[in-house]
């Protein structure tokens, strides 16, 4: 086998490996957005994918983000 041809195999096999690892990280993230999105200033703003907030432009982030997790966090502030 000529060197071009191995050059070739490898830039193939190196394009389907970045092909595969980039699908795996965005259905990942769309796993773990649940599909729905909304507005960190204007929560009434829902989306089922990614963009920006149709009011103030800002980018919308998963509805998750916005949980319950983010007010324990600020009543443990407000105790201190």
């Amino acid at each position: 086998m000529t060197k071009t041809m191995k050059l070739k195999k490898l830039i193939l096999l190196t394009a389907i490996m970045a092909l595969v690892f980039a699908g795996i990280i965005h259905c990942s993230e769309e796993a773990k957005a649940d599909g729905a999105y909304t507005c960190p200033m204007h929560p009434e703003v829902k989306k089922e994918k990614m963009g920006e907030c149709p009011i103030c432009g800002m980018d919308l982030e998963p509805l998750e983000s916005h949980g319950a997790d983010h007010k324990h966090e600020d009543m443990k502030e407000e105790k201190k």
